[in-house]
């Protein structure tokens, strides 16, 4: 290119580049999420245990916007009064990598003002849908309580109800397992009707803290041929902390061919340890259990 050519383009070079740098940026409003509360559970259970809703999905004015972790500034690019719906996630079957929203759970509603450069925080409170059905609810606080069909019939290793100095005053469901008594198999003491639960939809939802195996299944009976079955929902490794989990049971009794069904909870004493070492007693503590349909 030659000496005129390049005086030719300076003067369009130097329009074009002053343009993109002297024009304005759009600056967002910020919307935060500080903290959910979960309304609705058993009573007082998020007193002392963790409800686990880390993140939320976002709709601003109908638009999904996204989902984020509580805590975090979220861009809005709009400025105003609009309408904000945020829907509570929680970890499918205790995976923090898969996340959903609960089924029984109501979005939350409200209308915000969005200012440019601004951040408007909340602390939100979901709330269970009304008219919501416990089939099986036990916090270990009052009897008669509901796991008390010891299935394997070994009585040093059953569910036992102990005071736990995790939270003041609070009753826990309690396995000890030793080196004679390995193994327990415990189950509800009702049977429970699966065309009593509306569309075959339910979650099982429990604190628990262990040191064991646990697994969770359902014990299934088939009125017309006479089958019985298990279908295992969820396997549980040792947590070194109390933990809650979200089981959502829609699958399983969609697709079972039985009428009935009780909910079965064994614990495992694992025969080594994470380092290697060989095992001899090891215990599981267990919380507001429930199953819950509409």
């Amino acid at each position: 290119m030659n000496f005129w050519k390049v005086l030719l383009f300076l003067p369009l070079f130097s329009a074009v580049g002053c343009d993109l740098l002297d024009r304005d940026e759009t600056i967002p409003a910020f919307l935060r999420v500080d903290s959910v509360e979960l309304l609705g559970g058993i009573s007082g259970s998020d007193f002392c245990f963790d409800n686990k809703v880390y993140n939320v999905e976002v709709y601003i004015g109908g638009e999904n916007i996204g989902i984020y972790a509580l805590g975090t500034d979220i861009p809005v690019f709009f400025e105003g009064t609009a309408g904000v719906e945020i829907f509570a996630l929680v970890p499918f079957a205790g995976s923090s990598q898969v996340l959903e929203p609960h089924l029984f759970l109501q979005k939350i509603e409200f209308d915000a003002d969005f200012q440019s450069g601004l951040v408007s925080s909340f602390d939100l409170s979901a709330s269970y849908f009304d008219g919501l059905t416990s089939y099986i609810s036990e916090d270990f606080e009052n009897s008669p309580y509901v796991f008390t069909e010891d299935v394997d019939e070994d009585s040093l290793s059953g569910l036992n109800v102990e005071l736990n100095d995790f939270c003041a005053n609070n009753h826990v469901g309690a396995f000890h397992l030793t080196d004679s008594s390995r193994l327990s198999f415990v189950t509800t003491n009702n049977i429970y009707q699966i065309s009593n639960v509306p569309g075959n939809q339910a979650y099982l939802e429990l604190d628990y803290f262990s040191e064991v195996n646990l697994t969770f299944s359902l014990y299934t009976f088939n009125s017309l041929n006479g089958d019985v079955g298990f279908s295992d929902l969820y396997y549980v490794n040792p947590k070194s902390d109390w933990n809650r989990l979200y089981i959502n049971m829609t699958d399983f009794l969609q697709t079972s061919d039985a009428d009935r069904f009780q909910l079965l909870i064994s614990a495992e004493l694992p025969l080594i340890d994470a380092s290697g070492d060989t095992l001899r007693t090891g215990s599981a503590y267990l919380d507001n259990i429930r199953v819950i349909s509409f």
